[in-house]
């Protein structure tokens, strides 16, 4: 558990960084970090489909691990960056590593993880059969498909720009979050569909992908959605 008040408090998910460099992302979240408190990573920050944590952590990217660092950055494991994929250089841009973590501000408790974990818990029939084809794929190493699947969704992207976030089939994966968990507040990433619920106490930060970025901040005891285009 970890108390804060009165700092503004930035989720960001799946930004899916590789040792490939984008400038205009590295802008936009350079800015978003300097513009805030303390910053909360939650899952799939690197993505180890398509590089090897060492090459992350050389690559240009890391000219955002002191800004991090200066925001105390806790490091939410996801399922893209899980934590056997990593080693002790975490360390180069969080101050903590875990799968789940408890924020407490102003007497609420927000609770943020990833969601791979719950999704798998509540065992959902298509959920299950697609996890383990992706597995079966990383286990044997078919990193072409990785690439293909990554293109088809860069050129969904570039054809339904932002409604590519609200898809039926992410916002099922959010609904699912939303009933397994009971705690104060539950914020999720991994579905890459933003949203916020506050009669139910959800919200999913969505993602930073090709051009597009929605991500959560909570500041005077308040959760806000955000949404802009880098």
């Amino acid at each position: 558990m970890h108390k804060n008040h009165n700092q503004k408090i930035l989720i960001i998910s799946d930004t899916h960084l590789t040792k490939r460099f984008d400038k205009k992302k590295y802008d936009f979240l350079k800015k978003l970090i300097a513009n805030s408190d303390k910053v909360i990573i939650n899952g799939d920050f690197w993505d180890s489909w398509f590089t090897t944590f060492d090459d992350f952590v050389h690559s240009k990217w890391q000219d955002l691990f002191p800004a991090l660092l200066e925001k105390e950055t806790v490091y939410i494991f996801g399922n893209h960056d899980l934590k056997k994929e990593t080693d002790d250089r975490i360390k180069l841009f969080s101050v903590k590593g875990v799968e789940s973590y408890d924020l407490e501000y102003d007497d609420e408790i927000y609770h943020i993880e990833h969601g791979r974990r719950i999704l798998e818990l509540e065992k959902d029939r298509f959920l299950l059969t697609y996890g383990q084809i992706m597995q079966i794929l990383e286990n044997h190493n078919f990193k072409v498909m990785f690439w293909i699947l990554n293109l088809l969704e860069i050129i969904s992207y570039k054809i339904f720009e932002e409604k590519m976030m609200y898809t039926k089939f992410a916002h099922k994966r959010n609904f699912i979050l939303k009933r397994a968990e009971k705690h104060s507040w539950l914020v999720c990433g991994d579905t890459h569909c933003p949203e916020i619920d506050n009669a139910r106490q959800f919200a999913n930060s969505g993602c930073i992908l090709h051009g597009y970025a929605t991500y959560l901040t909570i500041d005077i005891g308040k959760v806000s959605l955000h949404a802009e285009t880098y």
